[in-house]
């Protein structure tokens, strides 16, 4: 193991997540370019400078990856002051984040380091962008084309429900691109991001809470029925099935109360006009991971042998484009979402500034953090 900088034996403040004094700076250097903003801080590309201090994977905090030097990487960087008594669900990120990192549908996790006033996730730069974005950029898609990126989605969901890990919010801008596209979609490496909301669960446990995303929520958890949280995550991956094929959502309304009584009645449609140029095993396939009943829901690991992907994937004649609009359709969603997303951001900052002024009214806990009666899921990230 290489010799630590003299400062690193000096305490910092007391850490959240990460033990030790090592600073972020010492073998990363901030490009000052910006990828991402929340309400609880930015997301950074950063460059490696391992020679620095001749890093190997003992000397991290997660020990799995080490970025190659002068290699670029983002950083995610998060304010503390602005997740005051929330350093559970930090943690829990960080916990879940570290045992799927090793396994290709997921970014790389190279390193975690912490301050006094922020913590730092150190990943691997998704060139491609979401996966909605990147649709779109590149104008058009074969079945062919979607059934390679939906496997990619669909293992990287499998592989997590074999941990016990359940992700509670898959959506289209959850999956990114690793590299810049080039014109095929057959050879992008898709990786599932953001666990914020995700969580361990024990064999056979049911749930109870509503975590995610309206438009990808399952009848199940807008009925307060106990259910199993691998099934929530396969109905999502359905939705998102469902988007890469056609470019809409399955269910949409002029409202949320419509849209959460179409989910509930599980009101799968598909329009002729647009599925008629796609397979019928496409659309077996969405309504197998659709089922109203969860209990009768496809797995994704029984997903993964679906004939649909067998005869899409060994058919190389198969390059004809989906429909026209549904590129059109995507852009128009992925308008509105950023559109949604920085309403969400403003309202986020307004719900924290409120938090903040009153916290000196709440109890604090036996750690010293504030012991809040309720929950951030909506908020974090």
């Amino acid at each position: 193991m290489s010799a630590r900088h003299p400062s690193a034996r000096k305490p910092l403040s007391v850490n959240w997540i990460v033990s030790g004094a090592r600073k972020i700076t010492w073998t990363y250097e901030d490009k000052k370019e910006e990828v991402g903003r929340g309400a609880f801080g930015v997301t950074k590309i950063w460059i490696a400078r391992l020679g620095a201090q001749k890093l190997t994977l003992e000397d991290t905090n997660v020990g799995v990856w080490l970025p190659m030097n002068g290699e670029e990487v983002v950083v995610k960087e998060i304010a503390k002051a602005k997740v005051v008594g929330h350093r559970e669900y930090l943690k829990n990120e960080f916990s879940i984040f570290k045992k799927l990192t090793p396994h290709p549908g997921f970014p790389k996790l190279y390193d975690v380091f912490e301050d006094r006033d922020h913590i730092y996730f150190v990943m691997e730069y998704c060139r491609g962008g979401e996966l909605t974005e990147a649709l779109c950029a590149k104008g058009s898609c074969s079945e062919r084309e979607a059934a390679r990126v939906f496997m990619q989605v669909i293992t990287s969901v499998a592989h997590m429900h074999s941990l016990n890990i359940i992700h509670r919010d898959l959506k289209p801008e959850n999956f990114l691109i690793v590299d810049a596209i080039e014109g095929d979609l057959n050879k992008v490496r898709v990786a599932c991001a953001d666990f914020g909301l995700a969580q361990t669960v024990q064999e056979g446990e049911l749930l109870t809470d509503c975590s995610g995303t309206l438009a990808f929520m399952s009848p199940e958890q807008l009925s307060d029925r106990p259910y199993k949280g691998p099934a929530v995550d396969v109905w999502a991956c359905g939705c998102i099935l469902y988007m890469l094929l056609s470019g809409q959502l399955p269910f949409e309304g002029e409202n949320g109360n419509l849209i959460k009584t179409k989910i509930r009645g599980a009101m799968l449609d598909f329009p002729p006009g647009q599925w008629s140029e796609i397979s019928s095993s496409a659309t077996d396939l969405i309504k197998e991971m659709m089922s109203l009943d969860w209990e009768r829901r496809i797995t994704a690991v029984d997903a993964l042998s679906h004939p649909w992907f067998s005869e899409c994937l060994s058919n190389d004649e198969d390059e004809d484009r989906l429909h026209t609009t549904m590129v059109e359709h995507l852009k128009e969603f992925n308008k509105w979402n950023i559109m949604k997303r920085t309403i969400t951001q403003y309202l986020s900052k307004f719900v924290l500034d409120t938090i903040t002024e009153h916290s000196k009214e709440m109890e604090e806990t036996e750690d010293g953090e504030l012991d809040r009666k309720w929950s951030l899921h909506c908020l974090l990230y």
